[in-house]
């Protein structure tokens, strides 16, 4: 009998443990003890680590109790996904750090729950990426961020939505891209932004060209729509408007495009870059008693002549 009894006392407790790991209980206190031994299970160090930041967070009353109930949903639906410890419970985890930490609204985080919702009913390999750049986002507003490029807003004020994919919308904000020591802007734009796709699509937006020597009354350009693949430095844009003071009373338009180089000056920059789309401007006295016909490119710091096979650009004397 009592071999049995002991036995028991074995099945019982292997019960217990098991349930725990299939779903957390809905209360601020047993939650903490679950998660704990549930990261204990996979990794004890980073577990105490990851929850000694994460409890004086969960028990500031950072998180409301309706809010409370959607994070305990969240990482039960996280179980019955087989999603593991880590990465993906302690993304979860440090990103409700990040959001408590932030100055993100009630109603942001609603938002950006119903897209976490939405995303568990997808595939779990979209989860990584976009929980990733949550936490980007609410920790300093980058959307993108690895050893050889950083992207990020200088607004907070994004939305969450969902159209097949997580989405984040920016309103007017200085985009701004940072790589091998150099750093390109672009201003007043707006757009949104594909985390599972690394994806942002622009509307709108000013460059300028300081990076190549010239200042903004001289040299400038207006940009319409563009893509642009974040985990890169460069990208470009079609039919922008570009302005040139010394040569043209009315903008140029033609492709835009940009890519950050290391150890530039602005007398061996060859980006950012325009090119027109026309080819038959006349400019006189391009240096003094020379004219030039043909199209018009700015690489960097310098003016380049362009044309097509039907029409050659030329200089005369």
């Amino acid at each position: 009998y009592r071999n049995k009894f002991f036995l028991l006392l074995l099945i019982s407790a292997s019960s217990v443990s098991a349930q725990s790991l299939r779903n957390f209980t809905a209360d601020p206190v047993k939650f903490i003890n679950e998660m704990q031994g549930f990261l204990a299970e996979t990794d004890k160090h980073s577990g105490e680590q990851l929850m000694e930041e994460f409890i004086p967070v969960w028990n500031s009353g950072k998180f409301s109790a309706a809010q409370q109930e959607t994070i305990y949903k969240t990482c039960n639906t996280m179980l019955r996904k087989r999603m593991k410890a880590f990465p993906d419970f302690k993304n979860y985890l440090v990103t409700l750090v990040s959001f408590a930490k932030s100055t993100q609204t009630d109603q942001s985080f609603a938002s950006w729950q119903t897209s976490i919702d939405k995303l568990l009913l997808m595939p779990s390999k979209y989860f990584t990426n976009y929980i990733t750049t949550c936490f980007l986002l609410f920790r300093d507003n980058t959307f993108y961020e690895s050893s050889a490029v950083r992207w990020y807003a200088t607004v907070n004020n994004y939305q969450f939505g969902f159209d097949s994919l997580p989405l984040i919308k920016f309103p007017v904000t200085d985009l701004v891209c940072v790589s091998k020591g150099d750093s390109a802007v672009i201003g007043s734009t707006s757009g949104i932004l594909y985390p599972t796709r690394s994806l942002f699509s622009g509307n709108n937006g000013k460059v300028n060209w300081l990076r190549g020597g010239y200042d903004l009354n001289t040299v400038r350009a207006e940009l319409n729509t563009y893509t642009i693949d974040i985990t890169g430095s460069d990208f470009s844009a079609d039919s922008a408007l570009f302005y040139y003071s010394t040569y043209f009373k009315e903008p140029l338009i033609g492709r835009y495009s940009d890519k950050l180089l290391s150890n530039v000056t602005a007398e061996t920059a060859t980006y950012p870059r325009f090119e027109s789309y026309y080819t038959g401007f006349t400019i006189k006295n391009l240096v003094p008693g020379i004219d030039y016909n043909g199209g018009f490119s700015l690489m960097g710091s310098k003016v380049i002549g362009s044309g097509t096979k039907e029409a050659n650009a030329a200089i005369s004397i």
